[in-house]
């Protein structure tokens, strides 16, 4: 089984992504995340630059699973997206100062959604401990574009927005995060098994 975990890099006036540390903090602690042994995990901080990303999360191929974290500065608990809409559109620009105004990401569908079900995964995180809630959309900034990509790429994605750690500790975070790779890999191990 193969899972790719992503985050971005700081952008617009944000000068501390937390994604970006938590790809840093756990990528060095590899063995610890997932507690199985029978996978293998990649960890990858994206720009933050809608083709860019895109192209990366392209090349980097097909995962059984792709969990794309992104900082989400006006939430106060993480979320979990539901849908990725095929648009891009913000108020800022990019990092490599591209603004889009509506643009679809490419000619597909419209809107694209996980395969597992993310009600579920809510339920368990809270029993354990995390809080966690859904979102009905990424926005359609460079995370939107991702989570998009990540769905057309992989075989399954989850898009989890977090708070900044002024709001949601990365301690936190840290705990969700590897939480949610143990989560995704036991759901993917039991189908594999049917």
């Amino acid at each position: 089984m193969r899972l790719l975990v992503t985050g971005f890099v700081s952008f617009a006036h944000h000068a501390v992504n937390p994604t970006q540390q938590i790809i840093e903090v756990l990528s060095a602690k590899t063995k610890t995340v997932p507690a199985t042994t029978a996978a293998e995990i990649d960890w990858q901080i994206l720009p933050v630059e809608y083709s860019k990303a895109r192209q990366i999360v392209q090349n980097l191929g097909a995962y059984d699973f792709h969990l794309a974290l992104g900082l989400a500065a006006d939430r106060q608990i993480p979320t979990l997206e539901r849908f990725a809409l095929n648009k891009q559109e913000a108020t800022i620009a990019d990092n490599a100062g591209v603004q889009a105004q509506g643009t679809p990401i490419t000619t597909g569908a419209l809107a694209l959604e996980p395969k597992l079900d993310i009600n579920t995964v809510i339920t368990q995180a809270r029993a354990a401990g995390h809080s966690l809630d859904v979102s009905y959309s990424a926005g359609l900034y460079v995370c939107n574009t991702v989570f998009y990509t990540a769905l057309e790429t992989s075989r399954d994605a989850y898009f989890l927005h977090l708070p900044p750690v002024e709001k949601y500790s990365l301690a936190k975070q840290l705990s969700l995060v590897t939480w949610l790779c143990d989560n995704i890999l036991a759901q993917l191990s039991r189908e594999e098994q049917f």
